[in-house]
């Protein structure tokens, strides 16, 4: 059959092994991981009640993961302590954060270093939208 140009010895020996995986009756299709619409993580790797999970109304940087009000919600990651679950500003945290991105990358004889972080830049589009 090898040297016969037929396709039998081929069809024999592909057909031993399934390529595509059966459904199985009444099996229920895996859902898809939710994810946040703010960072793009997913909400709930972990068991119920893990640390490792999502908070429900607010991401890791504390910032609301949808505003109801209509405003914008900054963008993220932002930086750490300006926000607190979703609903405490801290404007100290916040003058602290405006002051050292100046003098990092505004204030005149400043290097700015090579690469900003992902949360300096959230942090000025933040300021520049407001």
């Amino acid at each position: 059959a090898k040297g016969s140009n037929s396709e039998s010895f081929w069809k024999k020996h592909c057909d031993a092994i399934v390529l595509i995986k059966p459904e199985a009756e009444g099996a229920k299709k895996a859902r898809k991981a939710q994810t946040c619409s703010h960072c793009q993580t997913i909400m709930y790797p972990g068991p119920e009640g893990s640390s490792l999970n999502h908070k429900r109304a607010y991401c890791s940087n504390g910032v609301k993961q949808v505003s109801k009000a209509g405003n914008e919600v900054p963008p993220w990651p932002q930086p750490e302590g300006i926000f607190t679950a979703g609903k405490t500003f801290h404007p100290h945290t916040f003058y602290v954060t405006v002051q050292d991105i100046y003098e990092r990358y505004c204030s005149p004889g400043a290097e700015p270093p090579p690469i900003a972080s992902m949360e300096a830049v959230a942090f000025a589009k933040l300021l520049a939208s407001r």
